[in-house]
């Protein structure tokens, strides 16, 4: 098939010869614009085959690196089938060509100087037209039709979006069609559309795309109009202005923000598409063609002036709340493109949101994306924090009746004035923007909020059954520090209100008796099956505070999106949740007593008095408690400074396993009820903003699956420094800080199934020094951070497993060997 339906030259059969010869195939790219094949030759001497169009015919172009710059050469052909560049020599087939330039070194041309060296072959990104199966036709667009179509992806079929171009379309539209696909490549991000590749070796031009199965954010406003709750409708927002503050992140001009241009995922995740207008690694552009686009999401600058820039579509963004507020319907109503630009001009005119509109999304419209002048605009960054400030953990409106009857808990108080302080504490985050409330506002708009909430409580407690029945769940204020009454009470409370998916775990106890308290998350499984489980702890270290209330955090998160939440109900649905705050209660306990640093300060459990270190601590040196993260039998060695020391904070204990408290997490690690089905572990500490994979005890030193570990760890910190730019490092402790043996982290990882196991040392990072108690108005910020890069290792986890049945074998010597998981294939 030729590449363009008229040209019927030598270099078209040249071209056709490339799609049908195999052995030249990993050469030939395709219809490949310059700027691809310069991404695509990095060294000196790459080259690559592409075609293009070239005086209205399409022609076969060598592209090669050569002393720093591109180099492209059309192949000269005739009509008996010879090819050259320059001279007398012919050859048959166009790799002989090239063959005979690279064999004797010659110049492709005498004045270039140009010499080839390795070939550069087709990235994954190019795919064959052969792979894509086309199922039906969902749309037209600018360029053709999108289908609905099956493609094989590393061996495996899935459905896709595919864009094709028109056959009969100009070299300017082509190239905007390649352009399209160009800058989606460049961009990862869950509410951005992901492309999979291009097909461009022979007509149509298809880019390949993921499939989006619910339609359009247009479409689905109309369809539910009515039924789309408030919370649906502000996750909408949140998600839209997620991936556009990433697009501004890159300096990209999308140019074309409207409902229209919102995809909707199979879980109704928003995906933002259609970049055929876009243009990136600029904050401005003219362009006088107005007509391509809408003049209803137009700024004033861009109607008047024909200036684009990321401040408009922070405007255009304002006009796609407005949409999704109103159930997809036209905006300004009634009025034509004419009279809208004559009243927005004229009149200064602001259309009003719906009635249904909660009034600090108009006011986010109004005052951070609709100002007249694009200066005084809020970036996409700040607009995304403020309606982040909206969101609270559950919907009413959103949760069901049975969920109301069964499981509301008393606590509303506290987490009305969880939302109130987080709300506060979002105007005064150190990177927050200057357009931030001013603190006397903030003071007066906080109390309003407060007593809102309390008002609310009191309703609640006194039209809800259950709070009338005695649901039993005590007041835990995640805004100051709590003692280890108030959370034993919480986490039996807990257990109590919502006995069809929490229960409480003891699974040991402390050297002064306490019990090690926690809860298992998760719906019970079906008959004759095991679910996969996972496991979050914090509080190894008494002095960590903020760790054990980030793992509290965590349990609200879960108890209360259960049901109201669609993530968080497939997480209770799929997986067994542990969740344990506090490991050591008695160091902690401790910890509490006295504003001495000595105490306050307190690292290990309460051991009693030890003399029974090495070296030159064999007995002259005696002291309380051992540091149960190095108490583990991994890399446990009594010559080893300062871990052999009774008086260091570090100090292992006199042999592996000393401690009933690093006992108790390793008999119940190995027991028949988490053996074997156990896929992830995140322990918490504090402090240093350090994402920390095994192992720990020797430098360099790591397991066979640690890429595996080091990648989604990555995209776990990545997730966390897109919400607020907290940056965590991520590697071992021994090669980024220095070794540590006897880690209970290490020891899972070594003798058990489980593969993804990190120690999480959470905020500040280690520029703050002694650091392990923040101000108590940081835990639910924090938290709310670090639980998005737990969501990432959730989404992991379930999709690994998916096909797999949990066994529930540890092996004989109680190890496990972490090449070969105890997790059978279904």
């Amino acid at each position: 098939m030729s590449l363009n339906g008229n040209t019927t030259s030598t270099e078209s059969s040249a071209i056709e010869e490339r799609q049908n010869n195999n052995n030249g195939d990993s050469w030939f790219h395709g219809v490949l614009q310059r700027q691809d094949a310069e991404e695509l030759l990095p060294k000196h001497g790459n080259f690559l085959l592409r075609a293009s169009e070239v005086h209205g015919k399409m022609s076969m172009i060598l592209s090669v690196r050569y002393d720093g710059k591109l180099h492209n050469f059309g192949v000269n052909s005739d009509a008996v089938g010879n090819f050259w560049f320059e001279g007398t020599h012919r050859e048959k087939t166009v790799e002989h060509l090239l063959q005979w330039h690279i064999t004797n070194g010659i110049p492709i041309t005498k004045i270039s100087g140009v010499k080839l060296g390795s070939p550069i072959s087709k990235p994954d990104w190019i795919i064959d037209h052969e792979s894509v199966i086309f199922i039906k036709k969902l749309g037209e667009g600018a360029f053709g039709e999108v289908s609905l179509a099956e493609c094989e992806i590393g061996g495996q079929k899935v459905e896709v979006a595919v864009k094709t171009m028109r056959c009969q379309m100009t070299r300017e539209t082509r190239a905007a069609f390649m352009k399209e696909a160009r800058l989606m490549r460049k961009y990862s991000h869950p509410h951005i559309v992901r492309i999979i590749g291009l097909a461009v070796h022979a007509h149509p031009l298809m880019i390949v795309m993921e499939m989006c199965p619910h339609g359009s954010l247009l479409s689905y406003l109309r369809k539910n109009k009515t039924k789309t709750t408030l919370s649906e409708r502000l996750r909408f927002c949140i998600e839209s202005a997620d991936g556009l503050a990433y697009l501004e992140k890159k300096q990209c001009l999308h140019r074309d923000i409207a409902a229209r241009n919102c995809l909707l995922s199979l879980t109704d995740q928003i995906k933002i598409s259609d970049f055929g207008l876009s243009d990136d690694k600029r904050t401005e552009m003219h362009d006088d063609t107005l007509g391509k686009v809408p003049v209803k999401w137009l700024a004033p600058e861009v109607m008047q002036d024909k200036l684009y820039s990321l401040k408009s579509d922070v405007w255009a963004f304002g006009v796609l709340m407005w949409e999704i507020y109103a159930d997809g319907a036209d905006p300004y109503p009634g009025m034509s493109n004419l009279q809208t630009r004559a009243k927005i001009f004229c009149d200064d005119y602001r259309m009003p949101f719906p009635e249904i509109t909660p009034p600090m999304i108009s006011e986010i419209a109004l005052k951070s994306c609709w100002t007249k002048l694009p200066a005084d605009r809020s970036t996409m960054k700040f607009v995304l924090l403020k309606l982040k400030d909206l969101s609270m953990p559950v919907s009413s409106d959103k949760i069901s009746e049975d969920r109301r009857n069964e499981n509301h808990r008393t606590s509303s108080l506290p987490r009305c004035f969880v939302c109130a302080v987080d709300w506060a504490e979002r105007h005064h985050h150190p990177t927050a923007s200057s357009e931030d409330v001013s603190p006397p506002h903030l003071k007066k708009m906080f109390v309003m909020r407060s007593t809102v909430c309390l008002l609310v409580y009191l309703l609640v407690a006194v039209w809800t059954p259950q709070a009338k029945a005695g649901a039993r769940t005590p007041f835990f204020d995640l805004t100051q520090y709590n003692d280890w009454p108030q959370f034993e009470d919480y986490v039996k409370g807990v257990a109590h209100d919502n006995p069809s998916f929490v229960q409480l775990k003891t699974i040991g106890r402390s050297r002064e008796g306490r019990p090690l308290l926690g809860v298992r998350i998760g719906k019970p499984a079906p008959a004759g099956r095991r679910k996969i489980a996972v496991w979050l702890d914090g509080g190894n270290h008494a002095r960590e505070w903020p760790a054990f209330h980030v793992a509290v955090y965590f349990i609200e998160k879960l108890v209360n999106g259960y049901l109201g939440d669609d993530k968080i109900t497939k997480y209770v649905n799929t997986l067994d949740i542990y969740v344990f705050p506090v490991l050591n209660p008695d160091g902690f306990v401790y910890s509490r007593t006295s504003t001495r640093a000595t105490i306050r300060q307190w690292r290990k459990n309460r051991a009693p008095e030890n003399c029974t270190g090495t070296g030159p601590f064999s007995s002259d040196l005696c002291c309380e408690g051992v540091d149960l993260n190095r108490n583990y039998d991994i890399g446990f060695s009594h010559n080893n400074y300062p871990f052999n020391n009774p008086c260091s904070d570090e100090f292992q204990g006199p042999r592996p396993f000393s401690e009933p408290e690093s006992r108790a997490v390793r008999d119940f690690v190995m027991s028949s009820e988490i053996y074997g089905r156990l896929y992830a572990l995140v322990s918490m500490h504090t402090h240093g903003q350090l994402w920390i994979l095994p192992y720990n005890y020797h430098k360099r030193t790591y397991p066979q699956d640690f890429k595996d570990l080091e990648t989604l760890a990555n995209r776990a910190a990545d997730r966390v420094f897109a919400y607020r730019e907290t940056k965590y490092r991520v590697g071992t402790a021994a090669d980024m800080l220095g070794t540590a043996t006897g880690g209970a982290t290490d020891w899972i990882k070594k003798n058990t199934p489980t593969k993804y196991v990190y120690v999480l040392e959470l905020p500040p990072d280690m520029k703050t020094w002694f650091a392990f108690q923040v101000k108590p108005h940081w835990l639910i910020p924090i938290g709310k951070e670090t639980w998005l890069g737990i969501e990432v290792i959730f989404d992991q986890v379930i999709e690994e497993t998916k096909n797999f049945q949990p066994t529930s074998e540890p092996s004989s010597n109680g190890t496990a060997d972490s090449r070969s998981p105890r997790f059978r294939q279904l």
